[in-house]
């Protein structure tokens, strides 16, 4: 049996320059946490920030990172009863990543922080949707209330979220400046 696992962590501030692999004991997942074998990982503008001490949040050196990844439940911790082993799963943006970073083999991550991956992804997709969709929904649709048709300005059109709206996903128009 596997009793370790490579992480990806920073040991410095910097760019992806700064990222080591690095071996680490293989943790099980407390009550309401789930071990993913990461399949696929997708470095977003919040990584990016995150190794270079620019984020919301101070890393703690050695830090991991990721928010975005897919792949294939293999352990289950306590009172988890909504994934099983086997299970195709994605990241959901409901964690912190200074609880949870996720770039490596496996990752550890909480419930609310996953969601099934949908059938007909492929895990590359799996790792690259969440995020900027359900960034996109919560904040034009949740929080401003838009409704079908109506138009809203795109300021960060290049980002992901950005480009998720202005590809008409959520059945408004966008524009972009």
């Amino acid at each position: 049996m596997t009793t370790t696992t490579r992480v990806y962590r920073f040991h410095q501030y910097g760019n992806p320059d700064v990222l080591q692999l690095d071996s680490l004991p293989l943790a099980e997942p407390k009550a309401g946490e789930v071990r993913v074998r990461v399949q696929a990982m997708s470095l977003n503008r919040a990584d990016l920030l995150w190794m270079a001490n620019n984020y919301v949040e101070t890393p703690q050196l050695p830090s991991r990172l990721g928010y975005e990844i897919a792949g294939i439940v293999e352990a289950v911790g306590a009172e988890v009863t909504e994934f099983k082993i086997g299970d195709r799963v994605s990241s959901i943006p409901a964690f912190s990543i200074s609880d949870y970073g996720n770039f490596g083999e496996t990752a550890i991550l909480p419930v609310r922080g996953l969601m099934k991956t949908p059938d007909n992804f492929t895990p590359a997709q799996g790792a690259g949707f969440a995020f900027a969709y359900f960034t996109g929904y919560f904040a034009l649709l949740e929080l401003a209330h838009l409704q079908p048709y109506q138009t809203v300005l795109i300021t960060a059109g290049t980002s992901t979220t950005g480009l998720a709206a202005i590809y008409r996903k959520f059945g408004f128009k966008a524009s972009c400046f």
